[in-house]
């Protein structure tokens, strides 16, 4: 660690400015500027005020107290951007930078201030919606930086790659530095106890997109057993027990997800936030399929159709859902129908056009299940399930799996044994090799 009389020289010296120089703007002699920058004496007060007006660091903590009141100014600018208080942290932004944000050779000056700066000005950036310059930034990050990061360092480093591969839905990736971050905050448990938590939140939304169900459960239970009414806003309850109920409705623990949809009913209802108000109608329709109470799902599903924006994909995940119930109850010509006036808004989107083109294609099987389907039977096996499965929908794969093992049985023929095996290859991934994540 650097004395103060040690940091005055050396930023002294980068200046090039002479012992000479110095004594006379401080008002003394250079042999007593020596002194002190031989560790023999201190600067007065109004000598190291001089000095930093001198060297053009002002705002510089020199002093421990001025360090200490450092860290703690960026830990309020970390704060206000967690909470979404980007108006406040705009102002603290360019205060801070002018501080920290200095010629590498002056980093000794800070010890380990100028890293953590960069960590939040990399999530500061993220929350502003900047994504390139965040990752522009996290990019700058040598392997040499790496090495050199404390315990602190890295666990934002980890939060915050995390953090932007989630906000390009990648997932996997995501998932990985996430899990690194967990690790660091395991092994040091002073560190960031509030941020941990959304450290899991975001860890239990990931395990969610990949649908791995029971590790989302895992995390979003320990998150929601430590939170009360009181200690998140309504909307982060809300959006944190949808959650939590659709991983139920996927387990097939459907009596604890009715129990948390009728309480976010509540929620929504009580603030009448007509959008929360559409998930959980979809949510109550996702439980009803999974029961095959098929009329309350269309109703379910209809609602939510007529209430989003057409040709969202929040439309279009509803719709999708209301013809497959169709399907169920055998009113193939309403899901035709269905099919045919939607195609025009789905038509430039490839993952909605694979999706609805194999339900068109799940009917024409479905209604003549003996019949001879040889072009639906192909798509569907070579072009729409690879496609589910590459983007993460496994449970819509083991549907189409399941119709097609359904279709070779009744033809007698022998590729019903591999469909079957399909089905349990995703049981096995979404569940028991889960625990491997």
């Amino acid at each position: 660690m650097y004395s103060v009389a040690e940091k005055i020289k050396m930023l002294r010296m980068t200046n090039k400015i002479s012992q000479e120089e110095f004594a006379e703007e401080l008002w003394t002699s250079p042999s007593a500027i020596s002194r002190v920058e031989n560790g023999k004496g201190e600067y007065a007060k109004k000598q190291l005020e001089a000095a930093k007006k001198l060297l053009g660091i002002t705002g510089m903590p020199l002093t421990e107290p001025d360090t200490t009141a450092l860290k703690a100014r960026l830990y309020f600018f970390r704060d206000t951007i967690r909470r979404d208080d980007m108006e406040e942290a705009r102002k603290i932004y360019p205060t801070i930078t002018n501080i920290v944000n200095l010629e590498p050779c002056l980093e000794p000056c800070f010890s380990d201030l100028p890293m953590l700066f960069r960590m939040f000005e990399i999530m500061f950036l993220r929350f502003e919606g900047d994504l390139a310059g965040s990752e522009e930034k996290l990019d700058a990050i040598t392997e040499n930086d790496l090495k050199k990061m404390n315990a602190e360092h890295l666990y934002y480093y980890y939060y915050n790659r995390g953090a932007l591969h989630n906000r390009h839905e990648r997932y996997e990736e995501s998932l990985d530095f996430l899990k690194q971050a967990v690790e660091l905050a395991e092994d040091n448990k002073d560190l960031d106890p509030i941020g941990r938590e959304q450290l899991y939140v975001n860890i239990a939304y990931c395990y969610t997109y990949l649908e791995y169900p029971t590790k989302a459960i895992l995390f979003l239970s320990k998150i929601r057993g430590a939170y009360s009414d009181g200690r998140v806003d309504i909307i982060s309850l809300l959006r944190l027990d949808l959650c939590l109920a659709e991983n139920y409705i996927r387990i097939n623990e459907l009596d604890e997800a009715d129990k948390l949809l009728n309480a976010c009913y509540i929620k929504a209802k009580g603030i009448e936030d007509e959008i929360f108000l559409n998930y959980i109608e979809h949510n109550f329709g996702l439980l009803y399929k999974q029961v095959g109470k098929w009329d309350e799902s269309i109703k379910r599903f209809e609602k939510v159709v007529a209430l989003f924006e057409k040709g969202s994909a929040s439309y279009f995940k509803a719709l999708y859902q209301n013809i497959y119930c169709l399907v169920e109850i055998r009113k193939f010509s309403k899901a035709q129908k269905l099919i045919q006036q939607t195609k025009s808004f789905h038509s430039t989107d490839k993952v909605f056009a694979i999706l609805f083109e194999a339900l068109g294609r799940y009917i024409e099987i479905k209604s003549r299940l003996t019949s001879r389907h040889d072009d639906s039977v192909k798509y569907i096996e070579t072009i729409a399930i690879p496609h589910f499965e590459k983007t993460y929908d496994y449970f819509i794969a083991m549907e189409y799996y399941s119709l097609l093992e359904l279709y070779y049985e009744k033809k007698s023929i022998k590729q019903s044994l591999l469909m079957r095996s399909a089905i349990s290859r995703i049981n096995d991934r979404c569940f028991i090799n889960a625990e491997r994540r």
